[in-house]
């Protein structure tokens, strides 16, 4: 051709005569290359050189030259509009245009047309994201390419149709789709000034918690080309959201957060049917302090006979924007009042009243050790949340007693002991060596619902007195000692039970731990049997407290107790508070296996959600304690449920927000609280029953029939000092 691009490396052929092999070529003074010559026809590749027209000179070896003048013209020939690369959105449309040339032959390697003449053409994205070549070729020999990247149509993903709600510090991540992604951007506008921008395809919206922060914010995205958004609400907040308090508490304070300055409120209770109850007796009365930008209200409850649960509902009557955006009220989750009532313990043996003294010791030391009155009564006042309190009660010449109940009126009947030494159980606890043991623990029993303790003192020697008219045979003996694994003698008579020579205690290299008290997201105790421990963990806000009581374990062990974050809302977590906890338990003596039957008692105190779960909720069976393998499981609704008989109490009034549940297990796996399923399955009972499952005849040092080691654990839910 006689024209080009001013790129060159268009092929060029010269004709003429006289050619001589080694001539060369020149466009407009610059050489040519790829040049092949014979006596009548050269062909080269032009090089580049400005928009024009140009000499073309053949030099032959021996300097002979002939000129072309103005024989090749450079142009400028390209697609100049859109510039390339360039995004379409798909489905959408662009005008190409080329110069340089006088006729013109598009192809597009997608969408429609594929192909095309004409100086300018107007071109249909294909509907899917892609990448597309597009080519134009002018006068059949000059040719320019380039890239067009087709994009989905921009949006934000699952854009909400109506504004969420979005509580003042908590967050929602939203997603782009579409558009150009290397230039997604966002902008938030809000309430009291508030702006914040973010990049990328994704943007973590964080509501604000301070200031006039309540009311509507635009969230914007945009791609460079095109723009979407969307509408949020941030509502004001109540502060505490829920509470449990007692009807003699001092005035309570209250603070709403988030209107605007010098905001006038309004109070309206209502119970728990949605009922309006403001002023009603027995609910209490709420005065109205102002402030700003935190008003605060005090709340005085008054004395009840029967628990009152309401909800609160704080009105911002003249803040127009809250109005106009459907935002000037705010309603708290539950408060409670409990209302204290009498608890009356009445302590007998063989149906006569005893001088006795009592103490209410769980969940709080509510009052100190309290007597006996003439008829064997002594009252504590109480809140009456229909939870279980734990009394203990002791009396001279009888053996202690705890007992775990949820009742206004608790009978107590307790064993007189024998003063006849040849009632009692005596001996002495040696080592395998036959070295004494001091300070050991042995206990007796004839059915493990009740038992009886001595410590061995000088020598190892111990005594156990027995109650009056106690069986002479049939007991079972059982020596425990830190540092020892426990034994069992079975069917024993009253008289001399001993603990020497092949019945000694096998000590184990594997030291107790102690009690440990850990503020962290997981402990650990090492247990062996021979001692009560103790491992109270507390993390971020949240306590969890694991015990193992003598013999709780037979075998040396590493009780691992780590706090899990709930990942879901789900009925079998929704009692719980922010975190489930997760127990297990290993081996700590290398050379041995850690077995489902080496765990016969483990007692779990777990934190409550005193906003969700209501006095007596566990007691009742409307909340259940659940266990299960893994998280996942436990929030699947596939958990055992632990049985209400295993509840050794119950705190719902704890801090007004978290309360506590404290029950005993055999399997340990992750814990947490729920609502019950249609048909739950009980521990034991079938389902998933957690990492260690009691079963008799397991080989352990509790061999014996079937059914022995099973009730063994039987011992914590009443004993007999």
């Amino acid at each position: 051709p006689d024209k080009g691009t001013v790129d060159g490396g268009t092929a060029v052929t010269i004709t003429g005569t006289n050619f001589v092999d080694g001539a060369t070529v020149t466009f407009g003074g610059i050489a040519a290359t790829n040049v092949v010559v014979s006596a009548t026809q050269i062909t080269c590749t032009t090089p580049a050189h400005a928009a024009g027209l140009v000499d073309v000179v053949v030099t032959n070896p021996d300097t002979q030259a002939a000129t072309k003048t103005n024989g090749y013209e450079y142009v400028v020939f390209s697609i100049t509009s859109p510039t390339l690369p360039v995004y379409v959105a798909a489905g959408g449309s662009e005008t190409f245009t080329a110069v340089g040339a006088t006729s013109y032959e598009w192809e597009f390697s997608a969408g429609s047309p594929t192909t095309a003449t004409g100086e300018s053409v107007t071109w249909t994205a294909p509907s899917t994201p892609q990448d597309v070549t597009v080519t134009v070729t002018g006068d059949g020999t000059m040719t320019d390419s380039g890239q067009i990247h087709v994009y989905g149509r921009f949006g934000i993903k699952d854009k909400p149709v109506e504004p969420p709600v979005i509580q003042a510090g908590d967050s929602a991540t939203y997603q782009l789709e579409g558009g150009i992604d290397i230039s997604y951007a966002w902008t938030v506008t809000g309430p009291d000034g508030y702006s914040d921008t973010g990049t990328g395809a994704s943007y973590k919206f964080t509501a604000p918690s301070t200031g006039a922060f309540a009311g509507v914010y635009t969230i914007t995205a945009s791609d460079g080309v095109a723009t979407d958004s969307f509408t949020v609400k941030v509502p004001m907040k109540v502060d505490p959201s829920a509470k449990v308090m007692l009807e003699n508490a001092a005035a309570q304070t209250l603070t709403v957060t988030g209107a605007p300055a010098a905001t006038t409120f309004t109070v309206t209770q209502y119970d728990l049917s949605g009922n309006d109850v403001t002023g009603t007796e027995g609910y209490g009365t709420f005065t109205v302090n102002g402030g700003s930008p935190v008003e605060t209200f005090t709340y005085t409850p008054d004395d009840i006979d029967a628990i009152k649960s309401f909800k609160v509902k704080f009105t911002a009557t003249d803040a127009s924007d809250l109005i106009a955006a459907g935002l000037d009220s705010v309603t708290s989750d539950i408060y409670r009042v409990i209302p204290i009532d009498t608890y009356t313990v009445t302590v007998t043996s063989g149906g006569v009243p005893l001088t006795a003294t009592v103490a209410v010791n769980y969940p709080v030391e509510w009052s100190s050790a309290t007597g006996t009155d003439a008829d064997g009564k002594v009252t504590f006042s109480l809140p009456a949340t229909g939870g279980t309190y734990k009394y203990s009660v002791t009396a001279t010449g009888y053996f202690d007693k705890i007992v775990a109940s949820a009742s206004k009126n608790v009978a107590v009947s307790l064993v007189e002991k024998s003063t006849d030494p040849t009632d009692w159980i005596t001996g002495t606890v040696e080592d395998t060596g036959g070295t004494a043991l001091v300070g050991a623990t042995v206990f007796a029993y004839q059915t493990f619902e009740t038992q009886y303790q001595a410590t061995t003192g000088a020598a190892g020697a111990y005594t156990i007195v027995l109650p009056v008219g106690a069986p002479q045979t049939g007991w079972t003996v059982v020596a425990t000692m830190a540092g020892y694994e426990p034994k069992v003698l079975e069917n024993q008579s009253i008289g001399t039970v001993d603990f020497t020579g092949t019945d000694g205690l096998v000590a184990t290299t594997v030291a107790d731990s102690g009690d440990q008290t850990v503020a962290a997201e997981s402990g650990t105790i090492t247990v062996t049997g021979g001692q009560e421990t103790t491992l109270d963990l507390t993390y971020k806000g949240q306590e969890v407290k694991v015990e193992v009581p003598i013999a709780g374990v037979t075998k040396p062990a590493t009780i691992v107790v780590k706090q899990v974050a709930k990942t879901v809302d789900t009925d079998a977590t929704k009692g719980s508070p922010t975190y489930v906890y997760e127990i297990t338990a290993e081996s700590a003596d290398p050379a041995y296996t850690l077995t489902a039957g080496d765990i016969n008692r483990i007692v779990i105190t777990l934190p409550i959600d005193l906003s969700v779960v209501g006095p007596g909720d566990l007691e009742s069976g409307k909340y259940v304690i659940y266990h299960a393998d893994t998280l996942a499981i436990l929030e699947a609704g596939n958990g055992s449920t632990v049985p209400t008989t295993h509840i050794i109490s119950t705190d719902y009034v704890g801090d007004g927000q978290t309360g506590s549940v404290t029950f005993w297990v055999r399997s340990l796996s992750v814990f947490g609280v729920g609502t019950p399923p249609a048909a739950a399955a009980a521990e034991g009972a079938g389902g998933v029953s957690g990492c260690f499952i009691n079963t008799a005849g397991h080989g352990s040092v509790f061999d014996g029939p079937a059914g022995v080691v099973g009730r063994f654990g039987e011992w914590f839910r009443s004993i007999l000092r």
